[in-house]
């Protein structure tokens, strides 16, 4: 509902639209316990109302402890070697990483810097919340 009343709000005329969607990865034994995957949810709504693919450029390699109970210091070195590119490349390519919240920017950063040192020309990040 939320990302349907935002795209609603969006301009796609007057935006660079990304060639792809990426929604962050869950590493398997949380989506497994989750059931899904809240970033691969809006990433297809998304990608529905733009026409634009989604996309997994990257998985999780390493299981790593929730963000949420850490502190911006904690969270970056908690991420620090998780991802990890899956699939083709992405060379050439203007991609948007899509999360439902961003707080410090961990994961974003982390995804982005991958996909960069994957040939990515453009990584922009779509989210439905940010917090302070």
């Amino acid at each position: 509902v939320l990302a349907l009343a935002w795209l609603r709000s969006f301009d796609a005329a007057s935006t660079d639209l990304p060639d792809v969607l990426v929604p962050v990865p869950l590493h398997w034994r949380r989506r497994l316990r989750r059931g899904f995957n809240q970033a691969e949810e809006l990433a297809l709504t998304i990608g529905k109302e733009l026409d634009i693919g989604v996309v997994s450029v990257a998985k999780r390699v390493r299981h790593t402890p929730p963000q949420q109970q850490l502190h911006a210091r904690e969270r970056h070195k908690n991420l620090r070697g998780a991802f990890a590119l899956s699939g083709p490349k992405p060379e050439g390519l203007h991609l948007a990483i899509v999360d439902d919240v961003v707080t410090t920017g961990a994961t974003t950063r982390q995804l982005a810097a991958i996909m960069r040192r994957g040939g990515a020309a453009r990584v922009d990040v779509w989210c439905l919340a940010r917090t302070p």
